[in-house]
C-alpha cells in the first residue's frame, strides 16, 4: 500500500486467495488461488486455456473457458510428488540449493529416469545414482522429467 501510495481507508474492497486466505482478517471478498490463476492468465493471456501451476505445496492443471472462468481443475495435494517440496528434497540430498539444482540440471548430457515420484523413495534412487557416479546434471534431468511426467498426467482435465 505504501508503494502504491494508498492508505486502509481508501480501499473500497479486499480480497484473500490462497490457503491462508481465512486467516487474514476482515475482507468483504475470498476467491480461490485456482479462480484467481484463471482470471489473471485470461487477462494476461486471453487466448490461454490450460494453465499448469506446480507449486512448492502442490501442483494443479486448470482449464479455463473463452472468458477466463474455470471449466475444470485437477490437483496433486496429498503428496510432495510433482511439486517443488519434492524438488527441494532432492536438492537437499544432493546438497545443493535449488537455484544451484535448477541450473545444474540444464548441463544433462544422459536421459536418465527416476522412477519413483515418492520423495523418499526418489531420495534413495538419487543417493543410490551418486553412489554409482551418475553425472549430478543428469540425475537432476531425471528428476525434472519426473516431475514433468507427474504434472503432465494431469493435463487431460
Amino acid at each position: 500500500m505504501e508503494d502504491a501510495h494508498l492508505s486502509k481507508d481508501q480501499l473500497t474492497n479486499v480480497v484473500t486467495t490462497g490457503y491462508g486466505r481465512e486467516n487474514i482478517g476482515k475482507n468483504t471478498d475470498s476467491v480461490t488461488e485456482i479462480t484467481c490463476h484463471a482470471k489473471g492468465a485470461h487477462y494476461l493471456h486471453p487466448e490461454t486455456k490450460t494453465i499448469i501451476d506446480i507449486g512448492g505445496q502442490d501442483s494443479k492443471v486448470i482449464r479455463i473457458d473463452e472468458q477466463g472462468n474455470v471449466e475444470n481443475f485437477v490437483m496433486n495435494d496429498k503428496c510432495a510428488a510433482g511439486t517443488g517440496r519434492f524438488l527441494d528434497a532432492q536438492a537437499r540430498a544432493l546438497n545443493m540449493s535449488l537455484e544451484e539444482l535448477s541450473k545444474t540440471g540444464l548441463n544433462w548430457k544422459n536421459d536418465i529416469t527416476i522412477s519413483s515420484m515418492c520423495t523418499m523413495f526418489a531420495e534413495s534412487e538419487v543417493i543410490s545414482l551418486v553412489a554409482d557416479n551418475v553425472a549430478i546434471s543428469d540425475i537432476i534431468h531425471g528428476l525434472n522429467k519426473s516431475v514433468a511426467s507427474k504434472t503432465a498426467s494431469f493435463a487431460y482435465v
